[in-house]
């Protein structure tokens, strides 16, 4: 009802209906999570969180236990007016990938059921303004926001955001995940995080099925799995799936309650589009339906010609290392943390200014026979776990884990300092057909590509060329996707570098791949899941290779190896030397 002065204080009435409180529920309405009250600072204590859409928008809204982003004077006594509300998607329902809530800082959260944050909407309240409202990709960070000043409404206990799926990068018909934090400058810098639900971006999302599934889609091919209820059995003969309307094979695996559907689309989807994979299936005697709607993100189709085929000789990577730390050049970085200036360095191409003039580069300090030339190390180690302080533990793969992080091979200098780093790491990667995520975790840049050298197919780039994000403020795990049509060896390189560590305790480094929802280290033979690496295929044939000029007894190679001898011809290969520049032997 309500009461007002007009009209002699007349009173509108409205009739009643009934309410049922179901907690979270995405389809058709209003998705919300609560929270209970457990925080210092009543005005950063969340209390509910909501999501709802409705014509192509997302309405969000934050509920606090008490006001949310106070005015100066109404902030709770003793305490401070700076505030940062965020809502967190995990837009690919992988906690593997994305930002993890289970750990903020190095501290856990506590979290039952965390998610991997893919995209972060902030709302920031200082001194009783705004303070940073804008939507971001915690792994490129704030600095390039998909979305800024979006919005928004404060009033009460709450805070309220509206924004266009498009702008998000999001799309009707979507299933995510959702939580959220806030974090404030009262009580030491506390953090109130709150648990997660899955809210299906659609009010008309076809969804016909009371079994339980998990999804995965990219520009090859799909996943889905469905959990058997009892008595309600999926009948595996009944699967039937179509990829945007369009009837397609499907292969399906039973075991342990759980239904396995894996099927290939009829085309490499585009980047940057959404698809609909539609299931049907009888269970338990009835016929169950559900719609999967995802978008394809960006990925790097690496052609069957550069594939060595299926040969494979020695496990393991290629690495050669550098470094011309800043006890050299007294520069804060040479490099400048830039992919460029990373690979001019690995060339031995830095020239030391008291040289300029007769063009002497700068030597690596790596090296500790360096003398006037630049000379690249090299080592071929099987995993790439490395840590600067190793024993100790750092990243996503750490003794207390079961894993054992290593030192950075040749590091540090002879300097004695862990900075002005760039290192190549090349191998074979043994690809199924189809999509696959390689992750890399530390503080440093990246530049990844499709071959052996610097001329390779681009796969993607993490650096400051354009704006100044390494090294990060803490470790990320930093990804690109890769997709193959046909099964091979196919070569990566990595090229890796790092100007100094921040927030870490030192230098970190791992390489990973994402299959089943987790991280699996690449070449970790005790891992049936992990992608294996090798460092050497096919045997070059008898008599004069590509790229080796041949008189007499005398070979050239024009490239940077490392020579192994099989002197019994039993394949029982013995490292001979390392033969960089102009040698002989």
């Amino acid at each position: 009802f309500q009461e007002g002065a007009s009209d002699g204080w007349s009173v509108d009435w409205v009739e009643s209906d009934s309410l049922t409180l179901e907690g979270a529920k995405a389809e058709g309405g209003i998705a919300s999570v609560d929270d209970p009250k457990d925080m210092a600072d009543s005005s950063g204590d969340i209390k509910q969180i909501q999501a709802l859409v409705e014509n192509g928008n997302l309405y969000l809204r934050m509920s606090v236990y008490g006001i949310a982003a106070p005015s100066v004077d109404d902030t709770p006594e003793g305490m401070k007016n700076r505030y940062y509300y965020h809502w967190l998607f995990d837009t690919d329902n992988d906690t593997a990938t994305g930002f993890k809530n289970d750990a903020y800082e190095g501290n856990p959260t506590g979290l039952a059921k965390p998610i991997g944050v893919d995209l972060v909407v902030q709302f920031g309240w200082r001194d009783g303004k705004p303070n940073g409202v804008a939507a971001y990709d915690p792994l490129v960070g704030d600095d390039s926001p998909l979305v800024v000043d979006y919005t928004f409404a404060t009033g009460g206990d709450s805070v309220e955001a509206v924004i266009p799926l498009s702008d998000l990068g999001l799309t009707l018909g979507q299933s995510v995940g959702f939580s959220a934090f806030q974090e404030g400058a009262s009580d030491g810098w506390s953090v109130d995080w709150v648990e997660s639900t899955v809210v299906t971006l659609n009010q008309d999302t076809k969804v016909d099925m009371t079994l339980e599934t998990l999804f995965a889609g990219s520009s090859y091919g799909f996943e889905i799995q469905v959990m058997d209820d009892g008595d309600t059995k999926v009948d595996a003969a009944s699967v039937s799936v179509s990829v945007d309307g369009a009837s397609v094979e499907a292969s399906v695996a039973q075991a342990n309650g759980m239904t396995l559907i894996t099927g290939q689309n009829p085309a490499l989807l585009p980047e940057e589009t959404a698809h609909t994979v539609s299931l049907t299936l009888d269970a338990g005697g009835a016929a169950q339906s559900k719609d999967f709607v995802f978008i394809v993100g960006k990925y790097t189709h690496l052609p069957e010609a550069i594939s060595l085929g299926s040969a494979k000789k020695k496990s393991g990577f290629l690495v050669g290392v550098t470094q011309i730390s800043s006890a050299t050049t007294l520069l804060p970085s040479l490099h400048e943390n830039k992919a460029d200036l990373a690979e001019k360095q690995l060339a031995g191409k830095m020239i030391d200014p008291d040289y300029e003039d007769e063009e002497v580069p700068y030597v690596n300090e790596a090296d500790e026979d360096a003398e006037e030339e630049f000379v690249v190390v090299y080592d071929t180690p099987d995993v790439i776990n490395w840590f600067e302080q190793a024993p100790g533990e750092a990243g996503n793969f750490r003794a207390g884990l079961g894993f054992e992080d290593e030192l950075f091979p040749f590091l540090p200098g002879w300097n004695e300092v862990h900075d002005g780093v760039v290192i190549e790491i090349r191998a074979y990667l043994d690809l199924e057909a189809g999509s696959h995520k390689i992750g890399m975790n530390g503080e440093g840049g990246w530049k990844v590509s499709g071959g052996t050298d610097a001329s390779g197919i681009l796969v993607g780039v993490y650096d400051n060329s354009e704006i100044e994000q390494v090294p990060t403020y803490y470790p990320l795990d930093q990804y690109v996707d890769i997709v193959v049509t046909k099964a091979g060896l196919y070569p990566i390189r990595v090229l890796w570098f790092q100007s100094r560590h921040n927030k870490a305790p030192g230098m970190q480094l791992e390489l990973f791949t994402v299959k089943d929802r987790a991280k699996h280290l690449i070449n970790d033979l005790t891992d049936p899941k992990a992608i294996r690496a090798y460092r050497a295929g096919d045997l070059l044939p008898f008599g004069v290779p590509e790229g080796i000029e041949s008189a007499g007894l005398t070979r050239v190679v024009n490239d940077k190896i490392i020579f192994e001898t099989d002197t019994a011809n039993q394949n029982n290969w013995e490292p001979f030397s390392s033969v960089i520049g102009n040698s002989t032997f």
